[in-house]
């Protein structure tokens, strides 16, 4: 099996162009070539690149020769590393059917998944694998996967910026993007991209951001009192009962009603916190009965939501507590913003 080995180099007036090197020419370079380290370059063979490929608004590349020679310098001529981008919006992705096509993208991290370690008949053994979720000025979000030691290593936090150089489209259930191993990632970067993204992202601040993928919010709930709630539990016969106060569907006549109870994601400019919202609040919030939603499936549900209240804008009132040693959030009231009142509050402190 041969060997590839490619990295992107940029001159003093911050023209990129990719340098590629095979088999032998791989072991030669590979250990040399570091990030922001400064080289000298002499007798490649100058190539057409494919952009399909590549970011680069270079229309040429630099494959290496057993004449290559790659030399770092002691003193770098450049000024500080500079990173250019070539940003492609959300919105222009979701007709773009040409999977593998490598971008590069900047987003508002929403979501951020735990490492889990997945098979890979590419390399042959498990690997490291994150999947997080950003979003842009379209309010349309993308699921990114990241492999190995960049998933190992992210720091990003929700409600950040990210920049990401060379992610590649991929449609395989649904468009996604994927990281590889040319993917350079950047969190906060200093580019004015970024600042107006920020800007905007804090003058729009959009309050929720996600919901659970998992779980249906509605629930059997025990019809005993205001007081007991509960959700039903079923018995080895399958009959429904409450552990909780001990109802039990064959010995009484009051029948069983839908609860809500669900979990959204929500955010202001200081950072993100999940919440849990039970019964009347969700149906304030969807514009649904319990009864309604019951009907759902889970996709349903997620649709409703997306277009409803995502990216909607709420004041909450919630109550803070502790469940074993976590922080619990739970909602107590959700309104809608009411600007109208909100300008004649801020006349009045003129």
């Amino acid at each position: 099996m041969g060997k590839l080995f490619r990295f992107d180099v940029y001159d003093k007036e911050f023209s990129e162009i990719r340098i590629t090197a095979f088999n032998e020419d791989c072991d030669r370079f590979f250990n040399l070539i570091q990030i922001d380290q400064c080289y000298r370059i002499c007798y490649g063979h100058v190539k057409h690149s494919n952009h399909r490929y590549s970011t680069l608004s270079n229309a040429y590349e630099i494959h290496t020769t057993n004449s290559t020679i790659i030399e770092p310098l002691k003193v770098s001529p450049f000024g500080p590393r500079k990173i250019i981008y070539n940003f492609i919006p959300f919105s222009s992705l979701l007709n773009n059917n040409s999977s593998n096509t490598v971008i590069d993208c900047i987003g508002i991290i929403d979501s951020i998944n735990p490492v889990r370690k997945v098979y890979s008949s590419y390399v042959g053994h498990q690997v490291s694998l994150r999947n997080i979720s950003i979003f842009d000025y379209s309010q349309t979000n993308i699921q990114i996967a990241i492999w190995q030691k960049m998933a190992d290593d992210f720091c990003g936090e929700s409600g950040q910026i990210i920049a990401l150089k060379n992610v590649k489209i991929c449609s395989f259930n649904g468009l996604s993007l994927s990281c590889t191993s040319m993917t350079t990632i950047t969190i906060d970067p200093d580019i004015p991209e970024a600042i107006q993204l920020r800007n905007w992202y804090h003058t729009n601040n959009t309050t929720i951001v996600s919901t659970s993928f998992k779980h249906h919010p509605a629930y059997r709930m025990c019809p005993n009192g205001e007081q007991c709630k509960r959700k039903l539990s079923t018995t080895g016969e399958g009959e429904l009962f409450c552990g909780y106060c001990g109802w039990l569907e064959s010995s009484s006549l009051i029948h069983y009603k839908w609860g809500l109870r669900s979990q959204f994601q929500i955010n202001d400019m200081t950072g993100s916190i999940w919440i849990i919202v039970f019964g009347d609040q969700t149906e304030k919030l969807i514009g649904k009965t319990a009864e309604e939603i019951s009907q759902m499936t889970l996709q349903t549900w997620l649709n409703l939501f997306y277009s409803t209240i995502w990216m909607q804008q709420y004041v909450f009132t919630i109550e803070k507590s502790i469940y074993q040693s976590k922080n619990c959030y739970n909602i107590i009231a959700i309104n809608r913003i009411d600007t109208k009142m909100l300008i004649q509050q801020i006349r009045k402190l003129e």
